[in-house]
């Protein structure tokens, strides 16, 4: 097995998720409602933002690139996502995996969708 500094941030991540998968529900809800919290006062934020190794205007980017932007197609993509496997059943733990993921995906974007409607 190579370093942990060797592995690219995808396979760090992945790495996580395969060594704390009952954590990755609450972390993705902490990491969403710190994206929320640093957009809602963006101006103070960025005023009171100490970090030295990222600039406050890198990290709104980035939470910009994982806004939905278009919700309908969101669930679309979702649900069609929730169907993908592979044709060699030597993925079918990963695509039983990738299937959980997507569903919970789906739910929450559904869920988002009513909370808009209400």
């Amino acid at each position: 097995m190579k370093g942990l500094s060797a592995y690219t941030n995808t396979q760090k991540a992945r790495l996580l998720h395969q060594l704390f998968p009952e954590e990755m529900a609450a972390f993705l809800e902490f990491t969403s409602n710190l994206c929320q919290t640093i957009k809602e006062d963006e101006d103070q934020n960025r005023e009171d933002w100490k970090n030295g190794l990222f600039t406050f205007d890198f990290w709104l980017q980035l939470i910009r690139q994982i806004e939905v932007t278009d919700l309908a197609n969101a669930i679309k993509q979702a649900q069609a996502f929730m169907e993908y496997s592979h044709e060699d059943c030597g993925f079918s733990e990963l695509d039983e995996q990738l299937s959980i993921y997507w569903s919970d995906m789906h739910g929450k974007l559904l869920k988002l969708q009513s909370e808009i409607k209400t």
